[in-house]
């Protein structure tokens, strides 16, 4: 028996990736145009199996590091804390998830109520509560347009508003001015936080308040469902 000396083990195949899959050792279009990258987000579990490789490898065959920076997030545990895997069996099929509570709630389940860079741990009672969340944001902008004047042009503002309103629009204008500001950091940390500022400006505004405000005063006074339409078409 001889070992093939042609084989490169798994860590070291994937350490060449980055530039192996655009064409390289050739001179090609997609290796001068794609590499190096900018960003490479990964788990901490692999920094020194694989980000560590790609990068010596990165620079002894190209000459150039793959990526600018690394944006390391933590690691999605089952209930019980256990790292996912095939010998245990608790895995989870994340197109499973997708046809059984939508991609929307898969989606917010993964970025809200864990730190930044921390592990956080897959509960199926998460996933419901994030369905269940999307669910009062579409009932709340279904409302609002269900009862909108027909005649209305656009997401307009009244020139006179009422004090809740003003409320309203105060907290969507600190909403822009939070998620711009993290936007625009330099800190991929702060950028990654900018889900849970929305999510927790959402909940504030128009879910709580939404029907109570609405209510009293659809019939009479329509200002306040042209203040949720302007702050909803704008939000959107």
């Amino acid at each position: 028996m001889k070992q093939d000396e042609d084989t490169l083990d798994t860590w070291f195949s994937s350490a060449l990736w980055p530039f192996s899959t655009l064409g390289w050792p050739e001179k090609t279009a997609d290796l001068e145009y794609f590499y190096p990258t900018n960003t490479l987000v990964t788990g901490y579990d692999i920094i020194p199996f694989w980000v560590a490789r790609m990068i010596f490898s990165g620079l002894e065959h190209t000459g150039q590091k793959p990526f600018k920076d690394v944006l390391i997030h933590g690691l999605v545990r089952d209930e019980l804390g256990r790292k996912m895997s095939k010998s245990l069996g608790n895995g989870v099929d994340p197109l499973e998830v997708i046809d059984k509570y939508g991609a929307d709630a898969l989606r917010l389940t993964l970025v809200t109520g864990n730190a930044p860079g921390n592990d956080m741990r897959w509960t199926e009672t998460k996933v419901t509560n994030s369905r269940n969340f999307a669910n009062k944001l579409w009932n709340a902008s279904r409302y609002i347009l269900m009862n909108l004047p027909e005649d209305m042009q656009g997401a307009v503002l009244p020139e006179n508003l009422p004090i809740e309103d003003k409320w309203i629009l105060s907290l969507y204008n600190d909403l822009i001015k939070n998620v711009t500001s993290i936007s625009t950091a330099t800190s991929l940390v702060l950028r990654y936080r900018i889900c849970s500022t929305l999510s927790g400006t959402f909940t504030v505004t128009g879910i709580s308040s939404l029907r109570s405000l609405v209510s009293q005063r659809a019939e009479k006074q329509p200002v306040p469902l042209r203040t949720y339409s302007f702050t909803l078409c704008r939000a959107s």
